[in-house]
């Protein structure tokens, strides 16, 4: 009877650490809970009133008994219009909770409000250049305190959702040459910005795009970061291709995963088909994105992989019909869901196709 026991605790022991072995960290939740620290000065840059203000983040991370000492990071910017919301609504606080509880370090940052009048193409691009300055600057505050927080600095991701989208695509790819000529520089600043903790880089090894678009496709270069595309094909306030624009905003999701393809960027595009802005506000969603991010980033992390991890592309289809892209603009949310899920890494030149249900 003892022995009987024993073999049985012994199978049980091996199927909890089997269990356990197969939550990959980083692509899967392997901690319950996440420890935080809120209101961390990380800079101070001068608002459209003229006021010095200060900058402050919020840092979700694993609990405490995490033993790895250099983690990657996401840090989430989020949206509101470059005038409204903060680092604790919208997306942003699950985002972080998710990405945490995988075992990254992660940040949602407050930056600069506002729009100044007339609200034009000009004064939105204008507030989309100081978020970045400030995105810049959280950026540099996270590799001058790398080693206070257990953070890579070689594995810095970033990520936004609408205006945050907008802004993390021009922090990671537009250059000082290219800022448009209509932004007052001499009023504002350089590219990099005067927000804080200069003398590191802003350097970021990845960015998220959730319904957010560019001003100009062209900044993005051959050799540039890696760039994964969420946005909804319904969606009427940010165009996810280029059908419309957003106060200059005209490029969006699909225009761009398209243009990394013809450059050889890692890339990647999670069309939610039929649905509006932000996934319609729909949590599960916008958990289901979340999903396919982590997958996306997991085997681009400087991390030893097994041999499964490796490969190049694959295409995932969920439920429904599948409808072509350019018939389900005008669909309504309650309409079947169509879902496809693309994924390609630096090594354009070796595809391999995987189906999955």
């Amino acid at each position: 009877m003892m022995y009987k026991r024993t073999t049985i605790l012994l199978l049980l022991m091996m199927l909890s650490f089997n269990f356990l072995y197969a939550q990959k960290r980083f692509e899967s939740a392997i901690f319950s809970n996440v420890d935080s620290l809120v209101n961390i000065p990380y800079g101070h840059a001068v608002n459209i009133k003229g006021q010095d203000e200060e900058l402050l983040l919020d840092i979700i991370m694993p609990p405490k008994e995490d033993k790895m000492k250099k983690r990657p990071l996401l840090i989430y910017i989020h949206g509101g219009g470059f005038s409204g919301k903060s680092k604790t609504t919208d997306y942003s606080e699950t985002v972080c909770i998710s990405f945490a509880m995988r075992g990254y370090v992660t940040a949602t940052i407050n930056y600069r409000l506002g729009v100044e009048k007339p609200k034009s193409n000009t004064n939105y691009a204008e507030a989309m250049y100081r978020t970045q300055q400030d995105g810049k600057a959280a950026v540099r505050f996270f590799r001058k305190n790398a080693a206070q927080y257990g953070i890579d600095t070689t594995q810095i991701f970033i990520m936004g959702s609408s205006s945050g989208g907008m802004t993390c695509l021009a922090l990671a790819y537009m250059d000082e040459a290219e800022v448009p000529a209509d932004i007052d520089q001499s009023k504002w600043g350089t590219l990099e910005g005067n927000s804080g903790n200069e003398g590191y880089s802003s350097k970021v090894q990845g960015v998220i795009n959730c319904w957010g678009a560019m001003l100009n496709y062209n900044w993005i270069k051959k050799g540039d970061a890696p760039l994964f595309n969420v946005a909804g094909t319904a969606d009427k306030s940010v165009p996810y291709d280029s059908s419309f624009d957003y106060h200059g905003f005209k490029y969006g999701s699909y225009i761009l995963y398209q243009h990394c393809q013809q450059l050889g960027i890692a890339t990647g595009w999670r069309p939610f088909y039929g649905n509006g802005h932000s996934l319609n506000g729909e949590k599960i969603k916008q958990n289901s994105s979340i999903q396919s991010i982590a997958a996306w980033l997991y085997p681009l992390l400087k991390i030893k992989k097994g041999k499964k991890d490796k490969t190049a592309f694959y295409k995932n289809v969920n439920i429904a019909e599948p409808m072509p892209l350019n018939n389900n603009r005008n669909k309504k949310s309650g309409a079947a869901i169509f879902t496809e899920l693309v994924f390609i890494n630096q090594n354009t030149s070796s595809l391999k196709l995987q189906m999955h249900g």
